[in-house]
């Protein structure tokens, strides 16, 4: 799924537009050409999908439901938009895991004991 609006906070007339996309791991990897990380934006190889998708197999088979996201500025207008336009030439985000499915759990009292307690379920920072 992906969706283009209006980046907030600035002037709606002079905002620039932007695509974000989320959605299952290998589809979003696919309309990626580039990689955000701790070294800064970089063309996206072979061996970073490889790496991605093993921690995602990992946490898939804990019973993780996990959802990739990616993003680009857009240039053209929003109204009628193909799809397929939208969803290509993304900056790959990251990966998020959503839940497990059936499983409640209540977060931790703290900001930093909810991140401890998201990073010690496999979720990915970076």
């Amino acid at each position: 799924m992906a969706v283009i609006f209006r980046r907030p906070g600035a002037d709606a007339e002079k905002a620039p537009w932007v695509a974000l996309m989320k959605g299952a791991v290998e589809r979003v990897l696919d309309a990626c050409m580039q990689i955000q990380s701790s070294d800064g934006v970089r063309p996206i190889k072979a061996s970073d999908q490889d790496e991605i998708m093993q921690h995602v197999d990992q946490m898939a088979g804990s019973g993780l439901r996990v959802l990739a996201l990616a993003g680009r500025e857009w240039a053209g207008d929003a109204e009628g938009v193909d799809r397929a336009e939208v969803e290509r030439d993304m900056m790959f985000y990251g990966v998020r895991v959503v839940a497990r499915p059936g499983a409640y759990r209540p977060l931790a009292a703290s900001p930093r004991g909810r991140t401890r307690q998201s990073k010690q379920e496999g979720a990915l920072d970076g």
